[in-house]
């Protein structure tokens, strides 16, 4: 089991709801309760902002605080690294799952929708550094 899973799992049952309640609260199936908690990767999501609904909706359903939140999406984000990691460098990889601040830094930037432009100037400054 993964440690977002077990996470989530623990969650739920200390919330009290069955699969089939959580499945009613969160509306998705009972199948992709029982995959993430066993340790299937968070989705990614298909379409802008699909991800970040399904994210905020178990905040919201498991009463999370800001810091379970963040603590949450940090999960998230290393389940996804996880995933998709033959598609970035594995020294990237590697930093990104060592570094919560610069995960958290991520996070913030897709969570504000940062541009090119922004990202562009964001590097110039590091650069400078």
């Amino acid at each position: 089991m993964s440690k977002l899973g077990e996470y989530l799992k623990n969650l739920r049952k200390q919330k009290g709801y069955s699969l089939r309640e959580a499945q009613d609260l969160l509306g998705v199936s009972r199948t992709f309760i029982c995959d993430l908690e066993n340790g299937a990767p968070f989705p990614s999501g298909n379409k802008k902002g699909e991800k970040t609904n399904l994210v905020q909706k178990y905040i919201e359903v498991y009463e999370l605080d800001e810091k379970q939140a963040e603590d949450f999406k940090l999960m998230i984000d290393e389940s996804l690294l996880g995933k998709s990691s033959n598609n970035i460098s594995a020294d990237v990889v590697d930093y990104l799952k060592s570094n919560q601040v610069v995960q958290q830094v991520l996070r913030k930037a897709i969570e504000a929708d940062l541009s090119e432009e922004e990202w562009n100037d964001f590097l110039e400054r590091i650069k400078n550094k």
